[in-house]
């Protein structure tokens, strides 16, 4: 009976020996070029020392060149309006908030505008002529003796030119007595008022906030006459500024 063990025992080692020194089996192949690699692609990219994860080559911008979407918006004036969507003006600050259309330049030649007989003067451009009065000025307002009106060339010559409120207005009442508090509260809207100096004159400014513009008036009193002035246009610092009673 031990002797019977003993083979069976010896049988079974060399079944596991002969078990371990078996070929692969046909089904166990090597891997080809192809699929070593698309199984290399398929492990996950390790981060390199600095912690930088590797990028597509060529994503970063190249120093000294700007992604030509990038450029600013000229018109047709030459003002520079804005960057495109999307771009950003070369050498602005994106955190400076939206770009701003820039003034236009002060044109090369002014007028001067002289009324002697209602006493006063103002320079406006070239680029303003000064409307005709086709109505009555007693059917436009009780006690308006005098109305200059500067408008743009190109509105007045367009289609709309009746309609269009002119860039700035110049109109002169006379009163009875040189009282610009009562004449004020009697004639000019109400609104938040402040004194202003114009020229060689202290003015009243009525701003009306709730308007749109024109929503600022200036009242200007010189002897028995009363001058209301309605600026509008692009130019309305410099007209203000050089407005002179010169009676």
């Amino acid at each position: 009976m031990l002797k019977l063990i003993l083979s069976l025992s010896i049988l079974v080692i060399m079944g596991l020996l002969a078990a371990a020194c078996t070929p692969l089996a046909e089904n166990a192949k090597p891997l080809s070029n192809e699929e070593e690699t698309q199984s290399i692609a398929e492990q996950p990219l390790i981060a390199s020392d600095q912690g930088a994860t590797p990028g597509i080559p060529g994503g970063e911008d190249e120093p000294g060149k700007t992604d030509p979407s990038g450029g600013d918006i000229v018109s047709s004036e030459g003002d520079v309006i804005s960057s495109p969507p999307g771009g950003q003006a070369s050498g602005s600050d994106s955190s400076s908030g939206p770009l701003k259309v820039q003034p236009p330049q002060k044109p090369a030649n002014w007028r001067l505008y002289v009324d002697e007989t209602y006493g006063f003067s103002v320079e406006y451009p070239d680029t303003y002529v000064i409307l005709d009065e086709i109505v009555p000025l007693s059917d436009v307002a009780p006690g308006m003796v005098q109305r200059v009106r500067f408008q743009d060339k190109k509105l007045a010559k367009g289609p709309t030119a009746d309609i269009e409120p002119p860039q700035f207005s110049i109109e002169v009442y006379e009163i009875a007595t040189p009282d610009l508090a009562g004449w004020l509260s009697t004639n000019a809207p109400h609104g938040e008022r402040s004194q202003i100096n114009l020229g060689n004159v202290t003015c009243t400014k009525v701003e009306l906030m709730t308007l749109i513009a024109p929503n600022m008036f200036y009242y200007c009193q010189g002897g028995k006459y009363m001058y209301a002035l309605t600026p509008l246009g692009p130019y309305t610092d410099q007209m203000l500024r050089s407005f002179k009673i010169t009676q």
